[in-house]
């Protein structure tokens, strides 16, 4: 049997927990992280202005962005054009919009814990105070 190795370490990040719902956020960067389920993925990362916190929202990066995946709609809503080939995602940086939280589950050291996760992300609205 053949196993895939590398020499990456694995980081035991933090996981906070907030509110699930609606947050108004600021884009702080994206980075990729460790290959997934179905390939390569990424980290977007928000700070939730109200609550001064760091969340992500995970993404696959093996296909293009499209309006019809996680990628694409969360650039999208930064204010990516999508029509342009590429999308650099450094100019983005600060940019305010809205992400919706929601909770999910993990195990650590026997014990069953609660954090926050981004879902979706949206634009700014006009009528929501950033």
């Amino acid at each position: 049997m053949e196993f895939k190795t590398s020499n990456k370490e694995s980081t035991d990040f933090e996981r906070p927990h907030v509110e699930e719902g609606l947050h108004i956020a600021e884009f702080i960067e994206s980075k990729e992280i460790s290959e997934g389920t179905y390939g390569s993925r990424a980290v977007m990362l928000f700070k939730l202005i109200e609550q001064d916190v760091e969340l992500g929202q995970i993404v696959y990066t093996t296909n293009d962005a499209t309006p019809n995946n996680k990628l694409g709609q969360t650039l999208i809503a930064l204010g990516a054009d999508l029509e342009k080939g590429s999308v650099d995602t450094e100019k983005f940086k600060g940019t305010k919009c809205r992400v919706l939280v929601e909770d999910y589950t993990y195990e650590k050291d026997g014990k069953e814990l609660t954090a926050s996760s981004i879902s979706k992300v949206k634009p700014l609205a006009e009528k929501t105070t950033a």
